[in-house]
């Protein structure tokens, strides 16, 4: 028995299967996931089915059947079907894609009518014998997806080391449209941007210019922003993305340490959960992603950034904000 067997009727109208839109337990070890498991509810021990589930506080990854499927009356992905390794119910991992590097003209499945994105930008070089580059920026987009078919992934490079200069700016990472269109009035492009290089008498400054939430409406939709925090005065690259806050559409400030709440880590190492496994217990500095230029005994230029889009068959449960102080 498979995921591919367990089928049901999306929002949209086809009929799609859990293995579409969740990611099962592999045999990598410690890749952060809580376990979310059937035996518990379906007796089907010998099956040994397993699904893992976004842990994080944010929970910007979790995902439902869209009230599709149900067992007595309650969503199976969300409402206590699945429980989490630590005994809490918990929804299941969106299926998503992960981008190091960047890529054109990727496809959008035929089932999925919202993504959410997530972007980091390049991290600013650091200067030889001076300041630290600044990290680069943190932004998440809820997007409906339109007539999208297609779209486009830029990753941002790290800024240069500056030798006799100061340190390069980070580049910015961004997703576009390639196919198709957007809903009326959505801009067709969103980015994070990269950090500033450091100099010799300043560290660099983190990319975008303050930390806000846009509130969805007819001209935009769901945004977070968090800008990345600034190298550190002894040489280190910054780490982290955001601010005091500054924010738009009436919701109250939350707190400044955005990236380490939705699990999409700017620069951070040895973290033991992750919204996906590729941000789960880096450890060299210079292999995370959107760290400002600048470790411990060395100079180096800023890493780059990536991006991350998941994929939903209606619009997903609310980001967790309430949380956040």
């Amino acid at each position: 028995m498979n995921l591919s067997d367990f089928k049901f009727k999306a929002a949209n109208g086809t009929t799609t299967n859990l293995d579409e839109i969740t990611h099962k337990r592999t045999s990598v070890i410690g890749n952060g996931y809580g376990i979310s498991n059937f035996v518990n509810h379906y007796m089907i021990s010998s099956v040994g089915l397993a699904i893992v589930t976004d842990g994080t506080p944010g929970r910007a990854g979790v995902t439902t059947c869209n009230n599709s499927y149900k067992i007595n009356g309650k969503d199976i992905l969300n409402e206590g079907f699945i429980a989490s390794g630590g005994g809490n119910d918990g929804g299941a991992l969106g299926e998503y894609r992960f981008f190091a590097q960047s890529e054109n003209n990727v496809d959008i499945p035929s089932w999925c009518n919202y993504l959410r994105i997530l972007l980091i930008g390049g991290g600013g070089g650091a200067v030889s014998g001076g300041f630290g580059g600044g990290a680069g920026q943190l932004t998440l987009v809820e997007l409906p997806v339109g007539t999208m078919t297609k779209y486009n992934i830029t990753v941002g490079d790290g800024g240069n080391l500056g030798v006799g200069v100061d340190g390069g700016i980070g580049g910015n990472t961004k997703f576009s449209v390639a196919a198709g269109s957007l809903p009326p009035n959505l801009a067709s492009s969103y980015s994070a941007e990269g950090g500033s290089g450091g100099t010799a008498f300043e560290p660099g400054v983190g990319g975008g210019l303050y930390t806000e939430i846009i509130a969805a409406s007819a001209n935009n939709p769901l945004q977070v922003k968090a800008n990345g925090n600034p190298g550190l005065i002894l040489g280190g690259g910054g780490v982290g993305a955001g601010s005091s806050p500054w924010v738009q559409g009436g919701q109250p400030p939350y707190h400044n340490r955005w990236d380490l709440h939705f699990g999409f880590y700017v620069g951070r190492t040895e973290r033991q959960v992750g919204l996906v496994k590729e941000m789960v217990n880096i450890q060299d500095d210079l292999e995370t992603y959107g760290r400002g230029g600048g470790v411990p005994g060395a100079d180096t230029k800023g890493t780059s950034g990536c991006a991350c889009v998941f994929y939903f068959p209606n619009q997903p449960p609310s980001l967790n904000l309430s949380t956040l102080q």
